[in-house]
């Protein structure tokens, strides 16, 4: 992981039969846009953990043999302080559950 970075995030994307999985986002970051499925990574949690919570909250489905695809670092200004985010990103092509 990135030193100096102030917030580390989870971005889940499902690419299954030549088709993407998005939800649409209510609230926060991105809101009223289609995104993957994702956030933050909670303290003393890893990266793999937080991407799996964050589906299995967002979407009601737990990744199968997720593949790590990069991290992008970038800055964000929220609520007037700058943060460092250090997001890391996935691809899954299938997954056990009822999509909600």
């Amino acid at each position: 992981m990135r030193k100096n970075v102030d917030l580390h995030t989870t971005l889940l994307i499902y690419v299954i039969n030549g088709q993407v999985l998005l939800g649409f986002k209510n609230r926060g970051f991105g809101a009223g846009t289609y995104n993957g499925f994702g956030g933050k990574v909670l303290p003393n949690e890893d990266i793999i953990s937080a991407t799996i919570r964050e589906s299995v909250e967002e979407a009601g489905i737990t990744p199968v043999d997720m593949i790590p695809c990069g991290i992008v670092n970038y800055n964000e200004i929220m609520h007037g302080i700058r943060q460092n985010i250090q997001m890391h990103i996935f691809l899954a092509h299938s997954y056990n559950g009822t999509i909600t």
